[in-house]
């Protein structure tokens, strides 16, 4: 499938920095793709940027921001607003691990800011302009997390199962106009969002790239990607099963084998 022919020349990736949003901005650059990249860390956006302008001939755009600032709207506006942007990749987020009063309010409202308004904004934005031209697609986030509360982990999972509903749903608002929408809801992937959110990582954890190319195999075939059997037989699971008994059995497992001890959050 031609990316561009398909969708447009430029593609927009939050979180581009690292994990997943690194692998999306090379597989698009790898397809010719003009990239917008979305980061916090200034230096490693430039370096990540400037690498993939020279490797496969394509502009990039590095936009540093914090997409968790209430005020990232107005920034991100005025440097995308003359482009036609034909594939959105809402990425960026970020988590918070531990018993939902010994997290501190302000780091869940960062994270609901980030991981919710900040892909409806965007959404929003880029799905107006994709409408008149009658293509384009988006990607969300999602998480095998997001299919049924998660102890431990309570605002972070609200969150994911938050995109996730708010990509099956638009997928419904748009497939009249020739535009693509998926929900990619992965496990465990090895990158430093773990370490971040004060997790420990499970040692059978995904490969980024290999997530990314399954997502980009199922765009235009799919609603939601899950990859690997065991990831869709526990959202199987999540979804189906609400009993009293199954949230004590997924406590006790990750108290066990998932939660960092004695760790502060950070970011």
């Amino acid at each position: 499938m031609n990316l561009v022919e398909k969708y447009g020349q430029y593609a927009l990736v939050t979180g581009a920095s690292s994990g997943l949003g690194l692998a999306f901005a090379e597989y698009l650059a790898a397809c010719k793709m003009d990239l917008i990249l979305v980061a916090r860390r200034k230096v490693e956006l430039k370096q990540i940027a400037n690498r993939l302008q020279q490797e496969h001939s394509v502009t990039v755009i590095p936009i540093v921001q914090d997409l968790s600032d209430p005020d990232f709207w107005d920034i991100i506006e005025s440097q995308i607003k003359d482009l036609e942007i034909g594939l959105l990749v809402n990425n960026a987020g970020m988590g918070a691990s531990g018993e939902f009063t010994s997290i501190d309010l302000k780091r869940h409202m960062e994270l609901v800011r980030l991981n919710c308004q900040a892909p409806v904004q965007l959404s929003h934005y880029i799905l107006s302009g994709m409408k008149k031209r009658k293509r384009g697609a988006v990607i969300f986030i999602g998480s095998i997390v997001g299919h049924g509360g998660t102890p431990f982990y309570s605002t972070y999972a609200a969150s994911k199962a938050f995109n996730i509903s708010l990509a099956k749903s638009i997928w419904f608002d748009v497939r009249g106009y020739n535009i693509d929408v998926l929900v990619v809801s992965p496990g465990t992937i090895k990158t430093d969002f773990h370490h971040n959110a004060g997790m420990s990582q499970p040692q059978r954890a995904a490969i980024a790239d290999k997530v990314v190319t399954g997502a980009m195999q199922k765009l235009g075939k799919n609603i939601e990607h899950v990859p690997g059997f065991l990831n869709r037989l526990v959202s199987l699971f999540n979804d189906l099963i609400n009993g009293a008994w199954y949230y004590q059995k997924k406590y006790n497992y990750i108290k066990k084998n998932m939660f960092a001890k004695n760790r502060e959050p950070e970011e």
